[in-house]
């Protein structure tokens, strides 16, 4: 869901799975980046790790635009890292793509993109509380 890094080098976690502060610090922090760099020259391997991620599976409640409490630790990991990159994050949002009953197929895709959107604003909103710039926030709804 969040993708941090440009150019489109992505790795992805698991469901219920997370990236915890030091693994981050590894990829984000250009001392440990070079030494491990250095580490994989010694060993004859390509000398270059690029850090890449998108966190995924942020999930919301049937129609919500709440974060749940177990996504909280996840954004806390995430910031933690955060300030040794100043890379756009992209968040990109999405809807089930259930069909809202009682509408117009077309006035339901409207409210899953803007369910989307919400959901997409929501994370942006707790990563701006936790002191990332909101200039560096990307939001992309999806239907």
């Amino acid at each position: 869901m969040i993708a941090l890094l440009k150019n489109k080098r992505y790795a992805f976690t698991e469901k219920d799975e997370f990236i915890d502060q030091e693994s981050l610090l590894v990829l984000y922090a250009p001392a440990r980046l070079s030494a491990l760099n250095k580490m994989l020259s010694e060993c004859g391997l390509p000398d270059v790790v690029s850090p890449v991620h998108t966190f995924v599976n942020l999930f919301f409640g049937t129609n919500k635009t709440t974060l749940r409490a177990e996504t909280k630790r996840q954004l806390d990991e995430i910031v933690a890292a955060l300030p040794q990159s100043q890379a756009i994050i992209h968040i990109h949002g999405h809807a089930d793509k259930k069909p809202f009953f009682s509408v117009s197929r077309a006035e339901s895709d409207r409210r899953n993109w803007q369910l989307s959107h919400d959901r997409a604003a929501a994370v942006a909103t707790a990563l701006a509380q936790r002191g990332v710039s909101k200039e560096r926030l990307k939001i992309h709804a999806h239907s």
